[in-house]
């Protein structure tokens, strides 16, 4: 089209220079200015038309140029090209955003578990917001909470990964779509619009999900653009990827993260990565033999890569090993330099940061999942999609992990030498989301002293742009008698992880909380450590003599 309206260009100026004189100039300079305004709009429709053909292309997974990476084998018995290119990093999260722009202001309350969020669901349903039409509020799960492709779920064989792929290949951002929950013909329509009226909560959404054969999962991701309030577990909230998957923006947001005591060290956690020795060997295997396997069929450039990624793998489990030879005491740990990892494993000649951005692009290892399901070649592996997504963020970390903010921790144990990239300084991470929100709001009942977290956490923010709002507690402070107790012959009580079986510990407990009962007459409360030592101490106190 542009040469087409050049040649016309060039045909306009030749004809300049022999003007009829019988037509008057002013006729002439508005005839040029009608075809310069033309062009100039077909130019501009040319282009829309483009945007648009390579926006529809993408969200279909079709590469709009040609590229070298398209000949990865998916599967061994189909030699055809993949044409997935698009990249993700997060196993959980790997389908496409909706087009519609999400210029709604949300809340988004963040909260470590699923059970913590279906409970704050159940006080909003107690105000009166959440019978106000004008209000939408949703809870944010990942596919296997939500999936109700019966066919899926056994296929996955309980990998949360394996699922991600599965539905990936037939859910509803895939092209022709086979789900019957997702697909032509399902429910999913009906669903969105049912949500779109009635707030829900997860169960409430699997439920009308069975009834109006629709895909809970891909009905939370279209209704999301529409809701007021969102509810989600940290990890969806930390993580770029997992935003980035449900379309899910911070920008004219306000964020609130519910026991804020927590947040760092599950941003800590979050972009923290460990890598075992038996996953990198397992790794650079399964690597090998799909590089043997198809070593005929792979582009020249593709062989190249993975023949550099079998390289890096070799050369860190080489150092492991001569690592783990020189150190004779079993569950030794140690701290180690960064710098020293890259130079003494003599990959610092190698191009990592290109071969992590191959294995984004390439999903190479959802490929491989799917080549050792059909083989047995690697006998006594367990290797998962998650354990070499593992490798991939674990390489990634070595070149992009900032040194002064992160600690390389290598560790003996029986099962086997293990290295781990730990990230230390949360306020760093945690610096995306609080410059993205409006605001952000940390609930929490035990956040004192603040210049901890403000440490921690937000240093760079300025006391003059935070508020601490503090309530007093519901007990009062008159009401309140700390005290520390013994068992009835003056031993301490030990409560430590390793002593928390002994039987003289627990024949102790029992007799403290039995001559408490005899003594406080209005009933009393006791609070466990956790859930499952409560239930174990319940069975000891229960059990017949």
């Amino acid at each position: 089209m542009r040469e087409s309206l050049q040649n016309d260009d060039d045909m306009e100026e030749s004809s300049e220079g022999d003007p009829n004189p019988d037509i008057p100039k002013w006729v002439i300079e508005a005839d040029k200015k009608q075809k310069r305004e033309a062009r100039q709009s077909a130019i501009h429709a040319g282009t829309l038309k483009r945007q648009k053909i390579e926006k529809r292309l993408k969200r279909k997974h079709i590469p709009i140029t040609d590229s070298a990476n398209e000949d990865l084998i998916d599967d061994p018995e189909d030699t055809q090209q993949n044409p997935t290119l698009e990249g993700n990093y997060d196993s959980d999260t790997s389908s496409e955003s909706p087009d519609i722009e999400d210029n709604t202001p949300k809340i988004i309350f963040a909260s470590r578990t699923h059970t913590q969020i279906s409970q704050f669901i159940g006080e909003l349903k107690k105000t009166i917001w959440w019978k106000d039409p004008n209000v939408r509020a949703i809870q944010l799960a990942s596919r296997s909470h939500l999936c109700l492709n019966n066919e899926v779920i056994n296929k996955s064989k309980g990998s949360s990964e394996r699922l991600n792929d599965l539905c990936s290949t037939i859910g509803a951002d895939a092209p022709n779509s086979q789900c019957r929950y997702a697909g032509k013909g399902s429910g999913l329509k009906k669903l969105c619009d049912r949500m779109n009226v009635t707030p829900m909560e997860i169960e409430d959404i699997l439920r009308h999900g069975k009834e109006d054969k629709g895909c809970p999962y891909f009905a939370t991701k279209r209704t999301l653009e529409r809701a007021n309030v969102v509810a989600l577990p940290y990890s969806s909230l930390l993580s770029e990827a997992a935003r980035l998957s449900y379309n899910l923006k911070l920008e004219g947001n306000i964020v609130i993260v519910d026991e804020g005591h927590n947040i760092t060290d599950s941003v800590n956690q979050t972009h923290s990565v460990t890598a075992t020795l038996s996953v990198l060997q397992q790794t650079q295997q399964a690597v090998s033999l799909y590089l043997n396997t198809y070593k005929n069929k792979l582009h020249i450039k593709n062989k190249s890569k993975i023949r550099k990624l079998t390289a890096i793998l070799k050369k860190l489990i080489d150092w492991l090993i001569a690592k783990s030879s020189t150190t004779q005491i079993e569950n030794h740990t140690e701290l180690l330099n960064m710098t020293e990892l890259v130079f003494a494993s003599d990959i610092e000649g190698v191009n990592v940061p290109e071969i992590v951005k191959f294995l984004r692009e390439t999903h190479l290892f959802r490929k491989l999942q799917g080549f050792l399901e059909k083989r047995d070649s690697l006998p006594g592996s367990q290797i998962t999609v998650a354990s070499m997504y593992g490798v991939e963020k674990f390489l990634y970390n070595i070149v992009a992990a900032n040194r002064e903010h992160c600690r390389l921790i290598y560790c003996k144990k029986e099962s086997g030498p293990t290295l781990t990239i730990a990230s230390v300084y949360a306020a760093e991470e945690f610096s995306v989301i609080l410059n993205k929100a409006r605001c952000v709001v940390l609930a929490g009942g035990t956040m004192s002293p603040i210049s901890d977290v403000k440490h921690q956490l937000i240093p760079q923010v300025d006391d003059s742009n935070m508020i601490v709002y503090q309530c007093d507690h519901v007990i009062p402070a008159e009401n309140i008698i700390p005290i520390t107790v013994r068992s009835a012959y003056g031993e301490l009580l030990d409560f430590r992880l390793e002593n928390r079986a002994n039987p003289s510990l627990l024949k102790s407990l029992s007799t403290v909380l039995i001559d408490l009962c005899s003594i406080v007459p209005q009933g009393l409360v006791f609070f466990f450590s956790s859930y499952a030592y409560e239930q174990f101490f319940w069975d000891y106190i229960t059990k017949k003599p």
